[in-house]
């Protein structure tokens, strides 16, 4: 199968970069001083600084627990896209409308430069690279026959029923983990219906050479995401997206 260099209608409804880290600093520190920074530097694209309700919770707590440990304290919020900083995360966020690989690269490296400028993170644990799907189908239709999936229990073909699919797929030192909701709703005016394909493609550490891995590791995961994504369409849904090879 020939992949897509891009679809121009793509149906992409958000695009997450993020980042899992660990830091010398003590409680609460990074959370604090890293939103100060990273805005001083990008307040022209994210104007906005607000305080998450995870703050109010103490870092000490969130620190011991695995549950809050990697929630943002802060978010900068821009035209269509925002980034959520914390104690130990780092996550860039694109919505809907998607601008493009180059676009959102150039976004990811540049906030990735500015924090390991600023000497903050001491070791990376983890990134992934997530995109949300949502392909148009017709309501209460089977919503497998737009994929490549095909879904039994017993003598039962799952059709039309609503259903949830999540798997893991290992690629190298990636694991892309793909999960399709059928029956699905986009809310907006007007709605559209359809199945969402959630990909999470996660690369874990260790990182020897820190930032440098990682900076190093963005294009492989991107590539994977598009790999997978298009193994789970028909070539008829790819169409209807207008791809460009």
């Amino acid at each position: 199968m020939t992949i897509p260099k891009l679809l121009r209608k793509a149906p992409i409804l958000e695009a997450i970069a993020e980042v899992r880290f660990a830091s010398g600093a003590p409680n609460g520190v990074v959370g604090t001083v890293l939103p100060g920074l990273l805005f001083g530097d990008l307040k022209a694209e994210y104007p906005d600084i607000q305080g998450h309700p995870s703050a109010q919770i103490p870092a000490a707590f969130r620190a011991q627990n695995p549950e809050l440990r990697y929630l943002p304290s802060t978010t900068l919020k821009g035209d269509g896209r925002s980034l959520n900083v914390g104690d130990c995360v780092l996550a860039l966020s694109f919505a809907q409308p998607y601008p493009g690989w180059e676009s959102f690269r150039a976004a990811i490296l540049k906030v990735w430069e500015l924090t390991r400028k600023s000497g903050l993170v001491s070791s990376i644990e983890r990134f992934s690279l997530k995109y949300v799907n949502m392909i148009d189908a017709p309501q209460d239709s089977n919503h497998f026959d737009r994929s490549t999936i095909r879904l039994s229990l017993g003598d039962h073909v799952v059709t039309c029923e609503p259903t949830t699919v999540r798997t893991e797929i290992r690629r190298d030192r990636f694991i892309a983990v793909a999960s399709i909701v059928t029956q699905a709703i986009a809310v907006g005016d007007p709605a559209h219906y359809g199945f969402v394909v959630d990909l999470d493609v996660i690369c874990n550490g260790p990182f020897d050479s820190g930032w440098d891995d990682v900076f190093g590791l963005v294009d492989d995961a991107h590539n994977i995401e598009k790999e997978v994504f298009f193994s789970l369409l028909t070539q008829d849904t790819i169409d209807q997206y207008e791809p460009e090879y």
